[in-house]
C-alpha cells in the first residue's frame, strides 16, 4: 500500500502560530468547574483529544478520517503530538489540509507539543493538564481520548449517545469482560470520558503517570535480555496505565461498545484487532464497527491490501490529499 502525501510548503501566515512552548503543569487535580451559568438543559459541550505520533502517511489518515467522521459534535479538537521538528513539519502541511478541505474542523482545531516520553496516555494527560490554566475550556462535559492507531470507516456518535443512554463516566470502543487474570478491561485507544469521569481519570492516572513510567522501567531492567526488558516494559505500562483504569470507576458507570475478545478462537491472538475475517465479516459487516486498526504491529490493514479489499476504507477520507490504497 502506498500513501501519496503531497509536500506543500505553506506559508506561516497561512496557519495558526501554534503554542511550542510545553508549560510546566501544576499538580493540583483536574476539576476545572463548570460555568455558573450552565445548566442541564443547556447544550453539552465537548472535547477532542488525540494523541499522535505523525511519523507515518498512514497515521495522518488516520488521523484525518476521524476529523472528517467523529468531529462533527465536538466544539474543540486538540492534536497532542511529539515536540519534534518532524513532528511539526508533519501537522503544519496536515493542518493546512485541514484549513482547505474541512475548513468547520479547522475552526476548532489546535495543535499541542509536548515531550513524549508516557506514549499516548503522557500525551492525553499533558493536554488535559493544560485545560487547568484555559478558562475557554472550563465549560466541557465530555472528553473525546482517541490515538492514531484507528482509522475511522464511517460517521459515529455511538460514544456520545451511549455515554448519555448509560449516564456513564466511561465509554470505551472494546471491553474485555471475562479476563480472569486483569478482571474489567476497557482498551484505550479510544475512550470517552463525562466530567465527574475524566477527573477521576486525571487525578487516579495523570497524576501518578511519570511514577508509573519509572516504575516499569525499574522493574524492566531487572531482566538480562533486552527483547525480555522491553516486553516486561511494555506489558507493565500496558498493566499500570490502559488495564486498571475501570478499577477507578465504579463498574455501573463503564461500558464497552464491543467485546474486544473474539470468541473460539484456536489460531492466533484472540484479539479483534488480529483476527481479520472476524473484524471485517462479523464486527463491521453485521455490527457495523466504526474502526481499524492500523499500526504495523496489527495484521488488519496489512491483510486487507493483500487481498485487495481496501475499497471500503476510503469512506472517511474523501477528503484527504490524493492517496492510493
Amino acid at each position: 500500500m502506498i500513501f501519496l502525501l503531497i509536500n506543500i510548503i505553506v506559508h506561516s501566515s497561512l496557519v495558526n502560530d501554534w503554542n511550542t512552548n510545553r508549560k510546566d503543569h501544576e499538580e493540583s487535580s483536574f476539576s476545572a468547574p463548570l460555568s455558573a451559568s450552565s445548566k442541564s438543559s443547556e447544550k453539552k459541550r465537548n472535547i477532542m483529544i488525540i494523541a499522535a505520533y505523525p511519523k507515518t502517511e498512514v497515521r495522518l489518515l488516520a488521523i484525518w478520517s476521524q476529523l472528517e467522521c467523529f468531529a462533527v459534535e465536538y466544539d474543540n479538537i486538540i492534536i497532542s503530538a511529539p515536540d519534534e521538528d518532524w513532528s511539526r513539519d508533519a501537522l503544519q502541511n496536515f493542518t493546512f489540509q485541514v484549513m482547505v478541505h474541512l475548513p468547520d474542523v479547522y475552526k476548532m482545531l489546535d495543535v499541542q507539543y509536548y515531550v513524549n516520553d508516557r506514549y499516548d496516555a503522557g500525551l492525553w494527560c499533558d493536554s488535559l493538564s493544560s485545560l487547568q490554566n484555559n478558562t475557554q475550556y472550563r465549560s466541557f462535559h465530555n472528553f473525546f481520548l482517541i490515538n492514531d492507531s484507528l482509522l475511522a470507516l464511517r460517521k459515529s456518535n455511538d460514544f456520545l449517545k451511549t455515554l448519555k443512554d448509560q449516564n456513564a463516566s466511561l465509554i470505551s470502543l472494546n471491553e474485555w469482560e471475562d479476563s480472569d487474570k486483569y478482571g474489567y478491561w476497557v482498551e484505550s485507544a479510544v475512550r470517552l470520558f463525562s466530567r465527574d469521569g475524566i477527573e477521576t481519570y486525571y487525578n487516579n492516572l495523570c497524576k501518578d503517570l511519570a511514577f508509573k513510567f519509572k516504575y516499569c522501567k525499574i522493574k524492566a531492567n531487572e531482566l538480562e535480555k533486552e527483547k525480555m526488558r522491553t516486553w516486561r516494559y511494555k506489558i507493565c505500562i500496558v498493566r499500570s496505565t490502559e488495564i486498571q483504569v475501570s478499577k477507578f470507576y465504579n463498574r455501573s458507570k463503564v461500558f464497552g461498545l464491543y467485546q474486544g475478545r473474539v470468541p473460539n478462537v484456536t489460531e492466533g491472538h484472540p484479539s479483534w484487532s488480529h483476527q481479520y475475517h472476524y473484524w471485517k465479516n462479523v464486527l463491521v459487516g453485521n455490527l457495523k464497527f466504526p474502526v481499524m486498526k492500523v499500526s504495523d504491529t496489527y495484521p488488519l490493514l496489512s491483510t486487507a491490501i493483500e487481498k485487495q479489499e481496501t475499497g471500503a476504507l476510503r469512506s472517511c477520507t474523501s477528503r484527504y490529499i490524493p492517496y492510493i490504497l
